[in-house]
């Protein structure tokens, strides 16, 4: 690998891992951007550039584990609130099989 490319490597996953977090907060505003995903994205991105030196594997392990709660409390909520406004018992389903 050249060696002016590996100098400038962890700059560029830097730069990288801003950009995804950037990304994800405004994907947290804006309906129908995935905030979360974004952010695990530019975190998987950052560690395989790097090799997951500056984070650690653990640290990046937690972070997908956030995010994959993050989706299930999204299904979760979205039920929830569909059988409060009365759907019927697989009304809020019909989401996760469509």
């Amino acid at each position: 690998m050249d060696p002016a490319l590996i100098e400038y490597l962890p700059l560029a996953a830097n730069i990288l891992l801003a950009l995804c977090v950037i990304g994800g907060v405004i994907g947290s505003v804006v309906p129908g951007v995935p905030g979360a995903s974004i952010v695990c994205l530019g975190v998987i991105l950052h560690g395989l550039m790097t090799g997951w030196d500056p984070l650690g594997l653990w640290t990046q392990l937690s972070i997908l584990v956030l995010l994959l709660l993050s989706i299930a409390s999204q299904f979760l909520i979205a039920a929830l609130g569909a059988k409060q406004s009365g759907a019927t018992k697989w009304g809020p389903w019909e989401r996760c099989w469509a």
